[in-house]
């Protein structure tokens, strides 16, 4: 296995509990970086996206994945409402779904410069 996806994969698995974790706390005891919610929002789903599709690259489905992912994240905001402090917000779905886009888009980059050229 090439380093990269080993690091992705640690990478997309961490993220991935780091993103449970923190959407998950009660408002009281969550992070406040002083960073807009929304880019919070939009870097961590990116950061998942593209370290999932790097480090699973040899596994079909780049679409399933991001799906995946985004059905995550509707379903972390879903929860967020049994959450004492915390609510849904659609505008927070938006953000998780541009920053799952735009990490397939830096992922298909990557995995384009990481392949040989054509012969």
């Amino acid at each position: 296995m090439h380093w990269l996806s080993l690091a992705a994969r640690l990478g997309f698995w961490l993220v991935l509990a780091a993103v449970t974790v923190l959407s998950l706390l009660p408002l009281q005891f969550a992070v406040q970086s002083g960073a807009s919610d929304k880019i919070e929002h939009f870097v961590a789903y990116a950061a998942l996206t593209a370290a999932g599709r790097i480090g699973y690259r040899d596994r079909p489905g780049p679409l399933m994945l991001a799906a995946a992912i985004v059905v995550y994240g509707i379903a972390i905001e879903i929860a967020q409402s049994f959450i004492p402090g915390r609510m849904m917000s659609g505008w927070d779905v938006f953000a998780n779904t541009t920053g799952v886009l735009i990490g397939l888009g830096l992922s298909w980059l990557v995995l384009r410069r990481l392949s040989p050229p054509a012969q």
